[in-house]
């Protein structure tokens, strides 16, 4: 199916993007915003997460159908998982913490839009989505990311 095709696609763009900015975050910093920032490298690589969920737009399958109260109630689970995770993490992990607590909210609002997607096509979560495909891409990108490690 097209969605699945297009999952794939972004993640071909999305994942090495993600793993070089991980890899090089602290240069990142350094270079875009001086060694002043440094302290943000950790939240910068937890936001990378953020893209490699961002290749599942389900949101899209689900507004085609006109589904939009499953998209709300996905956000308000998003909202209070993002709460809890505030109150958690910040507290003992500063603005380290606040990236965690968003990361987990969106995987939360993401495996919540999976499940319903898959209810509504009468399909298994395993078959919904190109698991084979993005793994091959992660591989590949992994693969890709050893010629990064210095000799």
């Amino acid at each position: 199916p097209l969605w699945q095709r297009s999952v794939v696609l972004f993640a071909i763009l999305l994942f090495p993007a993600a793993a070089l900015l991980v890899r090089y975050a602290d240069l990142f910093v350094a270079t875009v915003f001086s060694e002043k920032y440094i302290e943000a490298v950790p939240i910068l690589q937890l936001h990378c997460v953020l893209l490699l969920i961002s290749c599942f737009d389900i949101a899209v399958v689900l507004r085609a159908v006109n589904r939009t109260r499953s998209l709300l109630m996905a956000n308000v689970l998003c909202v209070v998982v993002n709460v809890v995770g505030m109150a958690l993490f910040v507290p003992s992990h500063g603005g380290a913490g606040a990236a965690l607590a968003l990361v987990l909210s969106a995987v939360a609002g993401l495996g919540y839009l999976v499940v319903i997607v898959a209810r509504m096509q009468d399909l298994r979560v395993v078959e919904m989505l190109p698991l084979r495909s993005m793994a091959r891409v992660g591989l590949a990108t992994g693969v890709a990311m050893l010629l990064t490690i210095p000799s």
